[in-house]
């Protein structure tokens, strides 16, 4: 959520996701029932009947999505905040006294909506969204792993083990979800940069005791599925490759699989 005149420098890192994700950007968006579906698990809202703010909500759903049909639902969050979505388009409306308490809440759903085909062609619609899904990720990240926040830090401290740092804050914030999901499984620089460059040629997974192996987003990732082989890398496995020589001979063999599943497709 904007709540401040964009700086050159907002516009330029936006740029710059944009035009570095730009070739693996794909539509995404939920209908409006979907999006209201979500809104109301995760924030158990209370239903606020008010007509001078609906009113407000179907003024920007009309702004924002042209004058086709609305099915407006406003609620208000157990912390006050109000929140107006139209269930047929996807649109919604934030507002509360406290505009710290909005931000959270809009940001979640506009990540949440994802972005139609127009909205892939404005670097500053997906360098926000890009953004913000990075660190809606990373927060996933640290509390699927239990980290703990202490001293400008991530430190491990699980039952049974030696309470040991994980990064500083420095490399959380300018780290990118491969960086701090390979730094957690301890798996060196070498794969890091591998992985990073060649990440579309691979799916993250991990496993499902009923379902086997399922796709999953990157932070929860176990394991990495080799696209054009089907060959399914357990993170636990790259962190027993030590010998760098070892490891670019997988590499070499994983590029090979590859040209071959190329030129037969």
């Amino acid at each position: 959520m904007i709540t401040s005149p964009v700086t050159p420098a907002q516009l330029a890192r936006w740029r710059s996701l944009w035009e570095t994700h730009r070739a693996s950007l794909v539509p995404n968006r939920i209908d409006g029932e979907t999006l209201d579906a979500y809104f109301r698990e995760r924030y158990v809202p209370a239903p606020y009947d008010d007509a001078a703010f609906r009113d407000v909500v179907r003024e920007n759903v009309r702004q924002a999505e042209g004058d086709g049909a609305a099915d407006i639902a406003c609620y208000q969050t157990p912390d006050g905040v109000l929140v107006g979505i139209d269930r047929v388009s996807g649109a919604f409306h934030v507002e509360c006294a406290d505009i710290g308490r909005c931000v959270p809440v809009w940001d979640d759903l506009f990540v949440r909506r994802g972005l139609d085909a127009k909205a892939l062609g404005s670097y500053v619609l997906v360098g926000q969204y890009l953004a913000l899904r990075t660190a809606e990720d990373k927060r996933r990240l640290v509390e699927k792993y239990h980290l703990i926040h202490e001293d400008g830090a991530w430190w491990s401290d699980r039952e049974n083990a030696h309470r040991h740092l994980i990064f500083k804050d420095a490399f959380y914030e300018r780290s990118d979800i491969i960086g701090l999901l390979f730094r957690i499984n301890k798996l060196c620089m070498a794969k890091v940069k591998y992985f990073r460059q060649n990440i579309d040629r691979f799916e993250p997974m991990k496993y499902h005791w009923r379902e086997g192996f399922v796709p999953t987003a990157l932070w929860d990732a176990d394991f990495l599925r080799h696209r054009a082989s089907g060959h399914i890398l357990d993170l636990r496995y790259l962190q027993t490759i030590t010998v760098y020589a070892e490891f670019t001979a997988l590499c070499e063999e994983l590029e090979r699989l590859g040209q071959q599943h190329d030129r037969q497709g």
